[in-house]
């Protein structure tokens, strides 16, 4: 029964506070000395303090508000609610107990617990912190509680109290991720056991990675930098040939995208992800065993093509020892074929600036104009004969940084035309006398029929385009399927271009149909219209071909060079299975590029081609057949079922030997769709889900939401789960409960897909206009789509044309050396002069990226403070009240330059000229007073390079010596000194000679200042030499200066 209190009579009108916000407050001593007696039975302990005793208590009580004994009778009720005790299911009263806390201060107390005899705070009735969660906790999540319970005889949960979250608890943090963890899940648990939680699940999903990479046979790597931060995945195969693919990890990259720093960088990553518990309570650091396994399973890395990302790749052999080979992205190479082209044929690429990425372009001006968007989708709602539906569309899709997606808006602009010019006739009437105005009006008078032409023909081919690019831009693509890919790329090419099949279908077509009809306008005060009869002439259309026929020609040594015979990765298109014949599986492909092929692998992978062939020949009826069963599957599925059924069998294993064949399908499983898409992708997500407003979040459960958002659906929701119990278990203790009732949160109900309108998309469009062109293109060789394409095309070549051939011609035969080096070609392919090049142009690499290294070194060392010691070595000071201050001492002060190494000055930047010559010829630190007291912890210095020990002859003239006798005595002692690798010469004449020598016309290689001389200015301006120097010229070439102590930052 709920007990009933009287409100106070004698303070109506106070203001008296909740228990959670007073409980912890400092109380007042009560003048009242109310009994606390607790009694042994249970019942009479909730009448111990009767209705008059709190009526007296409020009466003497000097500060309610503050008084523990006041708060606890205003809650006394609803904490008694959550204290029950139950015997066969009957309430038969409250656990809850008053008793004598710290300090004389009300404490509450458990009578179960002092029952059964438990030491603890409840059981001494010396608890403090009230609030109804503490109180429910201990009574539902206390084993020490239950347990008093069960020897009473009274109602308990004794064995049912959770050593860990249910699995279904964890299916809704699982369901929640990405989203803000502040609040929880509303509910049921609060903010920091759901981090808990999400902690647990992203380690169980780790655990179950590392089991699998420590028996990985094979395993590439991706890596992408974006915004200053490393991203890594990886995809391994076992020796059974089962795949994986997941996120290794991520980390920001501090100090820049240096190739030193990434490798630093890759190492921590891989460090992190074996390091059972990172991130969490307990972490147990790296497994060395599992960390050097994986290492040595790398086989390959891929990137993109930026020169830091490949460096790091070829110098990665120190953390991944077995690359076999450094590759360039495959979807960045993709769009390459068709950026650069494009930027080598002037006409194109002048179109493309004035229609689609210039600033001033009006696929720009509505991409970022909300007031244009708006009417641009207004005039497209209202367009009549749109081949397509677009009551949706709102922009051009005209994204700068993205060239990849260009099909976009040259698709919507041939689709949406007369929108873009009701667009573009609304920005002269309602903007007139504006720079926008003015540039829609110099559009629309530049603008003719043929560049329309031909804009609706770059439509077409960036479809193509982009057709390619989405079957390579996934981590399902298959790699032994491209080189067919990209032959029918070709072959569409040809017959869009070549054979004038680009007139017939798609954006061209759709083009040709709004020019028959005329459009008017009024710029300037002078009528223009666009289009009508006879609009577009036959020259318009040759004019076009012709320079669409350059692309070609440039495209096909693109594709060369970008995507060689010889590639390692498109040898493995022997393994391609037609799931459409079986007896045309592979069987296709040119016998002699087959056998280069097979020899190509064996010779990479370290097999023998022969027991390869003969493995393969036996295993591929079965892959043929496992192909036409799987239908939608790719053609490793096909190959590891067939090797997984002979495994399995024993009878097919005495016939049928595999051993090789799975070896190379394990290279081939985890090179299958080897690009850094699955990067992209994850940065894209990682800015997607990590929303501005939760970039506070700590590093590691930053890198715990990844792992959960990338891998979740590798491991599965259940088992991710059941081993996210297992990871509580072992970090954590018994959970503790929630004071929230459970609820069970519904799932969203999915939004309804409607069919209406389906034919009339883009997509479909798109979809039709690549049908026609694939029914119609019959597959022809890349030697004659490049022979057709130079036919009746030279008038159209132009330097930047012919300078982009030589580029692509050049960069294939870098390619050749490249495979060379890396021992993918075959011996047909292989000649004398190619080795002798591989070999010099290895070295030169090699130089290269050990000088980029060390000059990376050096800018580190910059950034890093050196360990100066001033007080520790004699030291020269140029004020003798420098060597007097606090702390210095002064015994080790020296008058005498020559004697010190470290020079004390006012200002040292500004040295006294006999101290700079000194420091600059022998070498030595220039430190101002602040660098003296601290004895080198603070303060300015700055480290001069010794001049005087790089090898130099040297000539003082005698106008110097009398005008500067001071610097004279400085450097003629210094040319004195045991280390000087000067030589002193006597006489004009003799510096002559030597200079003639050593820098004359008939030197090939000069050595300009290996002779100088140190002439007084009116001599230095006679003789007009660049070796013969005044004393200005000389120290600013002779001073080599580094920064040892900046003063701030700790360096």
């Amino acid at each position: 029964m709920r007990p009933v209190f009287a409100r106070p009579v004698a303070t109506p009108t106070r203001n008296l506070p909740s228990a959670d916000s007073r409980w912890n407050a400092p109380r007042a001593e009560c003048a009242s000395d109310i009994c606390y007696d607790v009694s042994t039975k249970l019942g009479k302990h909730n009448t111990a303090v009767d209705d008059g005793d709190k009526f007296a208590h409020v009466k003497a009580c000097p500060d309610p508000s503050t008084c523990s004994v006041c708060v606890f009778m205003r809650n006394e009720w609803k904490w008694k609610a959550g204290a029950r005790v139950l015997r066969d299911g009957e309430d038969i009263g409250s656990w809850l107990v008053m008793g004598k806390g710290p300090g004389g201060r009300l404490g509450l107390g458990c009578w179960v617990c002092q029952q059964a005899g438990v030491d603890n705070e409840f059981a001494r009735a010396t608890v403090v912190s009230g609030g109804l969660g503490n109180i429910r906790r201990h009574g539902s999540s206390s084993a020490e509680h239950q347990e008093a319970l069960a020897n009473l005889g009274l109602d308990s949960v004794l064995g049912a109290v959770k050593d860990a979250p249910s699995t279904a608890e964890f299916q809704q943090v699982l369901q929640r991720l990405g989203q803000s963890l502040r609040k929880g899940v509303p509910d049921q648990f609060g903010r920091h056991k759901c981090g808990q939680m999400q902690y647990c699940l992203a380690e169980a999903s780790r655990a179950s990675a590392r089991t699998f990479l420590a028996q990985a046979k094979s395993i590439a790597i991706a890596q992408d930098c974006r915004a200053n931060r490393l991203l890594m995945r990886y995809c391994a195969v076992d020796e059974r040939l089962n795949v994986r693919r997941g996120f290794l990890g991520s980390c920001l990259l501090f100090g820049g995208e240096t190739i030193s720093n990434l490798l630093v960088h890759m190492d921590a990553v891989v460090t992190r992800f074996f390091s059972e518990g990172a991130g969490g309570p307990s972490p147990a650091g790296c497994n060395d065993v599992q960390k050097a396994h994986f290492c040595q399973a790398v086989s390959i890395f891929v990137a993109d093509a930026a020169s830091n990302e490949q460096g790091a790749g070829r110098c990665s052999q120190q953390l991944f020892p077995n690359v076999l080979s450094v590759q360039k992205d495959r979807p960045h190479a993709v769009q390459r074929l068709l950026q650069r082209p494009w930027s080598a044929v002037p006409e194109l690429n002048e179109l493309l600036q004035a229609f689609v990425f210039g600033s001033g372009s009006i696929c720009q001006k509505i991409q970022f104009s909300h007031v244009l968007q708006g009417v641009f989708q207004a005039y497209v709602r209202e367009q009549e004969q749109c081949p397509v539906a677009g009551q949706r569309v709102r922009n051009l899709q005209a994204a700068k940084h993205r060239f990849a997606s260009c099909h976009q808006p040259l698709g919507r602009l041939i689709l949406y035309w007369d929108s873009i010019l009701s667009t573009l006739d609304w920005v002269i009437i309602k903007r007139a006398d504006t720079e926008d105005s003015v540039q829609a009006r110099d559009f629309l008078l530049q603008l003719t029929p043929r560049k329309m032409i031909l804009l609706a023909m770059l439509a077409d081919i960036a479809d193509e385009a982009q057709s390619l690019l989405r079957s390579v831009d996934s981590e399902s693509h298959d790699t032994s399927t491209f080189p067919e890919q990209l032959a029918a790329y070709t072959s569409h090419l040809h017959h869009l271009i070549n054979e004038g099949e680009i007139l017939q279908t798609g954006f061209t077509v759709c083009m040709l149909q709004q020019l028959e009809h005329s459009r008017g306008f009024i710029l300037g005060g002078q009528s223009k219209t666009i289009g009508g009869e006879d609009a577009v002439t036959e020259d318009d259309i040759l004019d076009c071909i012709g320079h669409l026929k350059v692309f070609l020609t440039l495209t096909t040594k693109a594709i060369s060079t970008e995507f060689p015979t010889f590639d390692l990765l498109s040898s493995f298109s022997v393994f391609r299975l037609n799931v459409q014949s079986r007896k045309r599986s592979g069987d296709d492909l040119d016998p002699e590029w087959k056998d280069r092929c097979f020899q190509r692998i064996a010779k990479t992978l370290k097999v023998g081609k022969d027991l390869l062939l003969s493995q393969f020949s036996q295993v591929k009826p079965i892959a043929s057949h496992e192909a036409l069963a799987l239908q939608d599957g790719s053609t490793f599925q096909a190959w590891q079922t067939a090797v997984q059924r002979v495994s399995s069998r024993r009878r097919a294993q005495e016939n049928i030997r595999t051993e090789t064949l799975a070896e190379v399908l394990a290279y081939y499983g985890s090179w299958n769709g080897l690009c850094t898409s699955g990067v992209e992708q994850s940065f894209s997500v990682m800015c997607r889900v990590i929303a501005p407003e939760r970039r506070h979040m700590s590093e590691a459960c930053l890198l715990d939401e990844l792992q959960l958002h990338f891998d979740r659906e590798t491991c599965g929701h259940d088992a991710l789960c059941t081993g996210a119990v297992v990871v509580w278990q072992r970090e954590f203790g018994i959970p503790r409960k929630s004071c929230f009732d459970q609820v069970t949160i519904a799932k969203r109900e999915q939004p309804s897909v409607t069919e209406d309108g389906r034919d009339a998309t883009e997509t479909a469009f798109r979809k039709r206009r690549r049908a026609q062109v694939a029914a119609s293109a019959k597959q022809v060789s890349m030697e004659v789509v490049e022979s057709a394409a130079r036919e009746g095309s030279a008038q159209y070549w132009s330097a930047a044309a012919c300078d982009e051939e030589k580029w692509q011609e050049n960069r294939y035969y870098k390619a050749r050396v490249q495979a060379l080096l890396e021992n993918t070609l075959v011996e047909s392919e292989i000649d004398e002069e190619l080795v002798m090049v591989a070999q010099a142009y290895k070295d030169q690499q090699a130089d290269a990226d050990a000088k980029r290294l060390r000059k990376e070194a050096k800018a580190d060392d910059l950034l890093r403070p050196l360990l100066l010691r001033v007080q520790e070595h004699p030291y020269y000071v140029a004020d003798a009240a420098f060597a007097a201050l606090p702390g210095v001492d002064a015994g080790r002060a020296v008058q005498d330059l020559f004697l010190a190494s470290t020079f004390v000055v006012k200002d040292p930047a500004s040295p006294p000229s006999d101290v700079l010559w000194k420091a600059m010829l022998l070498g030595g630190f220039l430190a101002n007073k602040d660098a003296l007291v601290s004895n080198g912890r603070s303060g300015v210095a700055f480290h001069c390079s010794a001049a005087l020990h790089m090898k130099r002859s040297i000539y003082i003239s005698d106008d110097f010596r009398a005008q500067h006798a001071s610097l004279f005595t400085i450097i003629d002692r210094a040319l004195n000194e045991p280390d000087s690798k000067w030589r002193r010469l006597q006489s004009w004449e003799e510096f002559s000679d030597k200079s003639h020598a050593a820098c004359g016309d008939h030197v090939p290689q000069k050595k300009t200042y290996q002779v100088v001389a140190l002439a007084s200015r009116a001599e230095a301006a006679a003789v007009n030499m660049a070796n013969v120097m005044d004393e200005r010229s000389f120290e600013s070439f002779m001073l080599r200066q580094s920064v040892a102590k900046k003063g701030f930052g700790g360096r």
